[in-house]
């Protein structure tokens, strides 16, 4: 069994021991996770409702004696309809490229970084940690942990198209396949998400109330405008999380009897 309060008074004192660290790491994992909407803004001209042809894109050579000074009211509007389509369709073109990097981006950078700050926070928990940890998915058989953690994703994508409940309750069953990627990278992908499912069986709805009870740090966190939630929440929280799958890896390790 396991309590709240033991978590949290455990991760309190792990990461002020070793707070500025923490918070470093913490905050490049949020920059760094937030990343990836920052390229939706690289197209950033917003679209015209009304696209005109100027004048001089009308303009004609004179024939003989006789000079035609504009095309035909029909020609000129078929024109800028062909324009303002051809538009439309470089900006969706623009739009579906870039979320594409940003998909890919998120795939083969964000996710095994953010595995990496876990395993720094899982480290920090037993000594303080150092930041250089926040390399660990990139040395240590970084492939296997990018499939890893896309499989879980994609798991958790498919579960929640059966409406938004199945999909929660499967990210809090995969919940630990980062701390388990931590101890061994280089462990099959469907053994990764089996563990977890294995881990947390019994103990989803306890970890729901553990995230729920962050929930006045994060109302006070959007009163003073993210500043407590940099400075304190989010390393707390990610320490909190760190401490929970170290008591859960404990509680499934079977005690050896001494003969």
């Amino acid at each position: 069994m396991w309590k709240r309060r033991e978590l949290k008074t455990k991760a309190k004192s792990a990461f002020k021991a070793n707070y500025w660290k923490c918070f470093f790491v913490a905050f490049i994992m949020m920059v760094i996770a937030s990343g990836t909407y920052l390229t939706a803004f690289v197209d950033g001209n917003p679209p015209k409702d009304n696209v005109n042809v100027p004048e001089t894109a009308v303009q004609v050579e004179p024939a003989g004696e006789e000079s035609i000074d504009t095309l035909p009211a029909e020609l000129s509007a078929a024109l800028a309809e062909e324009s303002a389509t051809n538009e439309v369709s470089n900006r969706i073109s623009i739009s579906m490229g870039v979320m594409a990097l940003s998909l890919l981006f998120s795939v083969f950078f964000i996710k095994p970084f953010t595995v990496s700050c876990q395993h720094f926070f899982k480290k920090n928990s037993i000594s303080p940690a150092e930041p250089g940890e926040m390399g660990f998915s990139f040395k240590n058989k970084y492939s296997n942990i990018v499939f890893t953690v896309f499989l879980r994703d994609l798991f958790i994508f498919l579960w929640s198209l059966l409406f938004i409940i199945p999909g929660i309750v499967k990210a809090y069953s995969y919940r630990l396949v980062p701390y388990i990627l931590s101890d061994n990278p280089g462990i099959n992908g469907e053994e990764a998400l089996k563990k977890s499912s294995e881990m947390m069986k019994g103990n989803k709805w306890k970890t729901f109330k553990l995230d729920l009870s962050f929930i006045w740090w994060f109302l006070l966190s959007v009163i003073t405008l993210g500043i407590v939630y940099l400075f304190y929440v989010n390393p707390y929280f990610l320490a909190t999380d760190a401490e929970l799958y170290l008591k859960l890896k404990e509680l499934d390790t079977p005690v050896v009897s001494e003969a």
